[in-house]
């Protein structure tokens, strides 16, 4: 993330609500809105490219704050913009594995804060077992949307797929 995310995503200014950050954003290269950009995508993108990804959202925060923004911001204060990034950068389907991914998240907290006990283990046990199901249904929509990223990044400018880039032949 040594790059100016503006840079790098040029076509973001098109977005009302980038432009004005962007526009309001005094520092020298723009690099206080690029940085808290940049900590915006790591916070919320989805691709295989993104360390972060695969972090519960709470360490996510924690990490992206110490990693990204050190000291100087806090990204609590750029909800708005936040809330921008996932209307507009985010496609359907990552939206949707966002949302299993903290709802998933909130349970296995829920099943945590649950001590194991007699009255409560045929409970639990059910909770376990639904959320492995779930799990399953997490991971199968993850695999939808890496294949849609590989056919996306292929057609990236404009050509049509092969019959053997198909699966065709």
């Amino acid at each position: 993330m040594t790059e100016n995310f503006w840079d790098v995503n040029p076509n973001v200014l098109s977005i009302t609500d980038f432009k004005k950050f962007y526009d309001s954003d005094t520092s020298k290269n723009k690099n206080k809105s690029s940085k808290i950009m940049w900590a915006i995508a790591a916070l919320e993108d989805l691709h295989s490219e993104n360390p972060y990804r695969h972090l519960i959202y709470e360490d996510k925060l924690k990490v992206i704050q110490e990693d990204i923004l050190k000291k100087e911001y806090k990204l609590e204060d750029y909800q708005e913009l936040i809330a921008v990034y996932k209307k507009f950068c985010m496609s359907e389907i990552d939206l949707m594995i966002s949302t299993y991914k903290k709802r998933l998240e909130d349970r296995i907290s829920l099943l945590q804060s649950y001590e194991y006990t007699i009255e409560n283990a045929k409970l639990l046990d059910e909770l376990l077992i639904k959320t492995n199901q779930l799990y399953i249904e997490y991971n199968k929509l993850i695999e939808i949307a890496e294949k849609e990223r590989v056919i996306e990044t292929k057609n990236k400018g404009g050509g049509l797929e092969s019959i053997s880039e198909e699966g065709i032949i």
